[in-house]
């Protein structure tokens, strides 16, 4: 059999980017593939189609769970390119010389110092002899900081997506977008936490036990002189 490539390193032009069976005439790159790949076939039979990969041939996965089928069995053939300087989870250990069994580690530790830090803060508070702060300071403290650190995490998580879109779109869509959709909705929830709990119905509200809360610390500081 004869090969025939159809397309070496299928990207984008004119602001379009490729796409795989998402029905776009001007960009799936799979529907064109299997129009040539037919032509192709329709004046010789024995050709072996070759279909480079997206993404300068470096993205193979769409192929996985959309595959390309043509007017003759067992003539399609996925060719990729393995271009190291651009893929970008390669850059991480290329270029910042960290390993990701050492950031997995780093994540594990890190988890476990926090929970220390907090367990630690939680038995000194106990031992002062103060009761708690009310249920919605904590919960007001809760949702700010996860607030905080969620819109922190969102706006790298965006940067990467945007990054990776350069080359990519289909890879940052499946990689990164996931992320930026989850920091968001954590931020929500850090808000909506905040706001809920910043005056529940038939209670006081936060500034009024922060005031509260102080008068307590100022009389347990008079006492102790």
């Amino acid at each position: 059999n004869e090969v025939h490539d159809l397309h070496s390193n299928p990207k984008w032009g004119s602001g379009l980017m490729m796409t795989w069976g998402d029905g776009n005439p001007k960009t799936d790159w799979a529907a064109a593939a299997t129009r040539a790949g037919n032509r192709v076939l329709a004046e010789n039979q024995d050709m072996l189609i070759v279909v480079m990969a997206l993404c300068f041939g470096m993205e193979l996965r769409p192929m996985r769970s959309q595959p390309i089928s043509l007017d003759l069995p067992n003539r399609v053939v996925y060719q990729t390119h393995n271009y190291i300087e651009y893929q970008f989870w390669n850059l991480i250990t290329r270029d910042l010389g960290i390993s990701f069994s050492t950031l997995r580690i780093a994540t594990l530790i890190s988890g476990v110092f926090f929970a220390a830090i907090l367990s630690f803060l939680s038995r000194s508070w106990r031992r002062t002899g103060r009761a708690y702060p009310p249920r919605q300071l904590l919960l007001v403290s809760l949702g700010a900081w996860l607030t905080v650190f969620s819109c922190l995490f969102l706006g790298v998580a965006f940067a990467a997506y945007k990054a990776a879109c350069t080359y990519c779109e289909w890879g940052a869509q499946q990689d990164f977008l996931p992320w930026v959709y989850f920091w968001s909705l954590t931020a929500v929830v850090g808000l909506v936490l905040v706001v809920v709990s910043w005056r529940p119905s038939g209670t006081a509200s936060v500034a009024e036990l922060l005031q509260v809360d102080k008068y307590v610390m100022q009389s347990d500081e008079s006492c102790d002189e």
